[in-house]
C-alpha cells in the first residue's frame, strides 16, 4: 500500500542518520558488527510487521501489552518491596491503585470529573508518591541504623559495668580471703 511504502522510505532514510548520531554520542563504544546486527534485526522486525495478518498483529500487540503490564507490576513490587501475594498486610490488591469512592462522589456532585486527570497530573502524583515512599524508606533505614548504634552502646556499657562489677567482686573476694587468713592465724595462735 502507499502508506506502508512511505513509512518504509521514511524509516530507511532516517535510520542511517540515527545510527550515526547514536554511535557518535556513545564515542564509538559499540562495534560496527553490533550496529549492523541491530540494524538487521530492526529490518527483519519491520518486514514481519508489514507481512503479518490482522490476527497476528492483534496477538503481537496483546503480547506486548501483557509484557508491559507485567513489567509495570514488577516495578511496583520492587518499589514497595511487597507483592499482592506476599505482604504483611494480607492485602490481595496492594499494588492496585486505590480509588477513594466517597471523594469521587463528592467531586462529581460539585461537577468535577475525577476521571479527567491529565496524564501529566497523574504522573506527577505518582512521582510524589514515589518520593514519599523513598523518604519513608530512608527514614526507616536511618532509624534502624540508630537503633543498632544504641544497642551497641548499651552492650558496651553493660560490658563495662560487668568489668567494674567483676573488679568489685574480686576486691570483696580478696578481702574475704584476707579476713579468713587472719582468722585462721588467730585461731592457730591461741
Amino acid at each position: 500500500s502507499p502508506v506502508s511504502r512511505s513509512k518504509r522510505s521514511r524509516s530507511r532514510s532516517r535510520s542511517p542518520s540515527m545510527s550515526e548520531g547514536s554511535s557518535g554520542s556513545e564515542g564509538g563504544g559499540r562495534s560496527e558488527e553490533e550496529r549492523v546486527a541491530r540494524e538487521q534485526r530492526r529490518r527483519e522486525k519491520e518486514w514481519q510487521k508489514m507481512h503479518e495478518t490482522p490476527d497476528e498483529r492483534r496477538k503481537r500487540r496483546l503480547e506486548k501489552k501483557a509484557r508491559k503490564a507485567a513489567k509495570k507490576q514488577e516495578e511496583k513490587e520492587e518499589l514497595f518491596g511487597y507483592s499482592n501475594e506476599s505482604n504483611p498486610f494480607g492485602d490481595a490488591n496492594l499494588t492496585e491503585r486505590f480509588v477513594w469512592k466517597k471523594k469521587d462522589e463528592r467531586l462529581r456532585a460539585k461537577g468535577v470529573d475525577p476521571e479527567k486527570r491529565t496524564k501529566h497530573q497523574e504522573k506527577m502524583r505518582q512521582e510524589e508518591l514515589r518520593r514519599e515512599i523513598e523518604k519513608v524508606k530512608r527514614a526507616r533505614e536511618q532509624r534502624e541504623l540508630e537503633e543498632q548504634r544504641w544497642e551497641e552502646e548499651r552492650a558496651r556499657l553493660a560490658r563495662e559495668a560487668d568489668v567494674m562489677n567483676m573488679a568489685d567482686w574480686e576486691k570483696v573476694e580478696e578481702e574475704f580471703h584476707l579476713a579468713q587468713a587472719k582468722k585462721g592465724s588467730e585461731i592457730r595462735v591461741r
